[in-house]
């Protein structure tokens, strides 16, 4: 009888994971949300990302799979969790914590995200009827998910700055 392998979520080896949130009762712009999180699962935050989103940060362009770029933003992540597997009592208590507090942090505040963007998209179509074109729905969600991005990418590169030292 052969055993069945069944592969679990957070691996050393993953490169990035996602949950996809399509919720129908929301315009697309806001209700396609996507929580990315680069390299380990367990290690890494989600990043709110709308379908709404007109550009992601620059490091998101920089792949980093086969070589090392602090242009990147998965080394940004690579980095620090291959640093917290070294010694993982360590590591552990150092990353987990922040894990959770950028997580609470984007669930403390979405709702009001969300809300705001509500309110802006009605304003794209009353301007669209007055013949003005805008996207400040998009743009809002655009520059929320790209600074909640860059805020972690920061983080995660302090937290393996600090890594380095332990």
């Amino acid at each position: 009888d052969a055993v069945a392998f069944y592969r679990p979520i957070s691996v050393q080896y993953c490169a990035y994971s996602w949950v996809a949130q399509l919720r129908e009762d929301l315009p697309d712009e806001i209700g396609g949300r996507l929580f990315f999180g680069f390299d380990v699962p367990q290690l890494s935050p989600r990043i709110p990302i709308y379908c709404g989103n007109l550009s992601l940060p620059q490091s998101f362009s920089f792949c980093g799979q086969d070589h090392f770029s602090r242009e990147s933003a998965l080394w940004a992540f690579r980095r620090t969790n291959r640093l917290a597997m070294v010694n993982w009592p360590i590591g552990k208590a150092a990353i987990e914590p922040e894990v959770l507090k950028e997580e609470n942090k984007v669930f403390d505040e979405i709702d009001f995200v969300e809300k705001r963007a509500a309110e802006l998209l009605v304003q794209d179509k009353k301007n669209l009827k007055s013949g003005k074109n805008t996207q400040l729905c998009q743009e809002y969600l655009t520059d929320y998910s790209n600074s909640v991005a860059r805020s972690v990418i920061d983080k995660w590169r302090e937290l393996g700055d600090d890594s380095w030292v332990k």
